[in-house]
Protein backbone atom coordinates (compact mmCIF):
# COMPACT_ATOMS: atom_id res chain seq x y z
CA UNK A 1 0.00 0.00 0.00
CA UNK A 2 1.22 3.48 -0.81
CA UNK A 3 2.15 5.88 1.99
CA UNK A 4 -0.17 8.62 0.67
CA UNK A 5 -3.28 9.27 2.68
CA UNK A 6 -6.76 8.46 1.41
CA UNK A 7 -9.53 10.27 3.25
CA UNK A 8 -12.54 8.12 4.11
CA UNK A 9 -15.80 9.83 5.02
CA UNK A 10 -18.33 7.50 6.65
CA UNK A 11 -22.00 7.80 7.55
CA UNK A 12 -23.79 5.44 9.94
CA UNK A 13 -27.49 4.72 10.46
CA UNK A 14 -28.47 2.98 13.70
CA UNK A 15 -31.56 2.17 15.73
CA UNK A 16 -30.05 3.72 18.84
CA UNK A 17 -26.95 5.40 20.25
CA UNK A 18 -25.28 2.45 21.98
CA UNK A 19 -23.59 -0.35 19.96
CA UNK A 20 -24.59 -3.74 21.33
CA UNK A 21 -27.87 -2.87 23.04
CA UNK A 22 -28.77 -1.11 19.76
CA UNK A 23 -27.84 -2.07 16.21
CA UNK A 24 -26.07 -0.32 13.37
CA UNK A 25 -28.54 -0.61 10.48
CA UNK A 26 -26.35 0.56 7.62
CA UNK A 27 -23.16 2.42 6.84
CA UNK A 28 -21.46 3.86 3.82
CA UNK A 29 -18.06 5.33 3.06
CA UNK A 30 -16.57 7.41 0.28
CA UNK A 31 -12.79 7.48 -0.24
CA UNK A 32 -11.04 10.59 -1.59
CA UNK A 33 -7.53 11.70 -2.43
CA UNK A 34 -6.13 14.85 -0.84
CA UNK A 35 -7.07 16.58 -4.11
CA UNK A 36 -10.76 15.68 -3.51
CA UNK A 37 -10.87 13.02 -6.25
CA UNK A 38 -13.40 10.28 -5.47
CA UNK A 39 -11.66 6.90 -5.50
CA UNK A 40 -14.53 4.65 -4.52
CA UNK A 41 -17.51 3.99 -2.30
CA UNK A 42 -18.72 1.22 -0.02
CA UNK A 43 -22.10 0.61 1.59
CA UNK A 44 -23.88 -2.14 3.47
CA UNK A 45 -27.25 -2.68 5.10
CA UNK A 46 -27.00 -4.87 8.19
CA UNK A 47 -29.05 -7.45 10.03
CA UNK A 48 -29.79 -6.30 13.56
CA UNK A 49 -27.75 -7.79 16.39
CA UNK A 50 -29.24 -10.76 18.28
CA UNK A 51 -30.82 -9.53 21.50
CA UNK A 52 -30.51 -5.85 20.54
CA UNK A 53 -33.54 -3.58 20.68
CA UNK A 54 -34.25 -0.22 19.15
CA UNK A 55 -34.01 2.89 21.31
CA UNK A 56 -37.59 4.25 21.67
CA UNK A 57 -36.71 7.83 20.63
CA UNK A 58 -34.71 6.59 17.65
CA UNK A 59 -37.59 4.28 16.67
CA UNK A 60 -39.93 7.29 16.73
CA UNK A 61 -37.57 9.13 14.38
CA UNK A 62 -37.39 6.15 12.00
CA UNK A 63 -41.21 5.93 11.99
CA UNK A 64 -41.24 9.44 10.46
CA UNK A 65 -38.70 8.38 7.77
CA UNK A 66 -40.42 5.45 5.99
CA UNK A 67 -38.44 5.77 2.74
CA UNK A 68 -35.10 5.86 4.53
CA UNK A 69 -36.17 2.93 6.73
CA UNK A 70 -37.18 0.88 3.68
CA UNK A 71 -33.87 1.68 1.94
CA UNK A 72 -31.74 0.55 4.88
CA UNK A 73 -33.71 -2.70 5.31
CA UNK A 74 -33.00 -4.04 1.78
CA UNK A 75 -30.29 -6.58 0.86
CA UNK A 76 -29.31 -7.17 4.49
CA UNK A 77 -25.96 -8.70 5.47
CA UNK A 78 -24.72 -10.15 8.72
CA UNK A 79 -22.52 -7.50 10.41
CA UNK A 80 -19.46 -9.77 10.44
CA UNK A 81 -19.76 -10.38 6.68
CA UNK A 82 -20.12 -6.66 5.93
CA UNK A 83 -17.20 -5.70 8.23
CA UNK A 84 -14.91 -8.25 6.60
CA UNK A 85 -15.87 -6.91 3.15
CA UNK A 86 -15.31 -3.37 4.40
CA UNK A 87 -11.82 -4.09 5.70
CA UNK A 88 -10.92 -5.73 2.37
CA UNK A 89 -12.22 -2.61 0.58
CA UNK A 90 -10.13 -0.38 2.84
CA UNK A 91 -7.01 -2.52 2.31
CA UNK A 92 -7.47 -2.23 -1.47
CA UNK A 93 -7.39 1.58 -1.39
CA UNK A 94 -4.26 3.06 -2.99
CA UNK A 95 -2.97 4.62 0.22
CA UNK A 96 -3.36 4.77 3.98
CA UNK A 97 -7.04 5.18 4.97
CA UNK A 98 -7.58 8.17 7.25
CA UNK A 99 -11.10 8.42 8.63
CA UNK A 100 -12.46 11.94 8.71
CA UNK A 101 -15.64 13.35 10.09
CA UNK A 102 -17.39 16.65 10.60
CA UNK A 103 -18.64 17.83 12.93
CA UNK A 104 -16.08 16.20 15.18
CA UNK A 105 -18.57 15.37 17.93
CA UNK A 106 -20.82 13.50 15.51
CA UNK A 107 -17.94 11.50 14.03
CA UNK A 108 -16.56 10.58 17.44
CA UNK A 109 -19.96 9.64 18.84
CA UNK A 110 -21.30 7.64 15.89
CA UNK A 111 -18.59 6.35 13.59
CA UNK A 112 -16.07 5.27 16.21
CA UNK A 113 -18.42 3.11 18.27
CA UNK A 114 -20.56 1.84 15.41
CA UNK A 115 -17.83 1.15 12.83
CA UNK A 116 -14.57 1.00 14.78
CA UNK A 117 -15.72 -1.37 17.51
CA UNK A 118 -17.38 -3.91 15.18
CA UNK A 119 -14.33 -3.86 12.89
CA UNK A 120 -12.26 -5.13 15.83
CA UNK A 121 -14.89 -7.70 16.81
CA UNK A 122 -15.28 -9.23 13.36
CA UNK A 123 -11.83 -8.72 11.81
CA UNK A 124 -8.20 -8.37 12.83
CA UNK A 125 -8.34 -4.58 12.35
CA UNK A 126 -9.50 -1.75 14.57
CA UNK A 127 -10.53 1.31 12.60
CA UNK A 128 -9.92 4.73 14.12
CA UNK A 129 -11.88 7.84 13.22
CA UNK A 130 -9.92 11.07 12.70
CA UNK A 131 -12.00 14.18 13.17
CA UNK A 132 -11.84 17.27 10.96
CA UNK A 133 -11.18 20.71 12.36
CA UNK A 134 -13.88 23.28 11.57
CA UNK A 135 -11.20 26.02 11.39
CA UNK A 136 -9.17 24.53 8.53
CA UNK A 137 -10.83 24.43 5.12
CA UNK A 138 -8.07 23.14 2.83
CA UNK A 139 -8.28 19.48 3.86
CA UNK A 140 -8.99 17.08 6.70
CA UNK A 141 -6.90 17.06 9.84
CA UNK A 142 -7.22 15.79 13.38
CA UNK A 143 -6.11 13.35 15.99
CA UNK A 144 -7.09 9.79 16.62
CA UNK A 145 -9.44 9.46 19.59
CA UNK A 146 -7.81 8.52 22.87
CA UNK A 147 -8.64 4.99 24.12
Amino acid sequence: MSSKEIYVSTDVEADGPIPGPNSMLSFGSAAYTGGKELIGTFSANLETLPGATADPKTAEWWARQPEAWAACRQALEMPETAMRRYVLWLKALPGKPVFVGYPAEHAANTCTPHVGVPSRRYTDRHLHVVTASPKKTDGPQGDEPKP
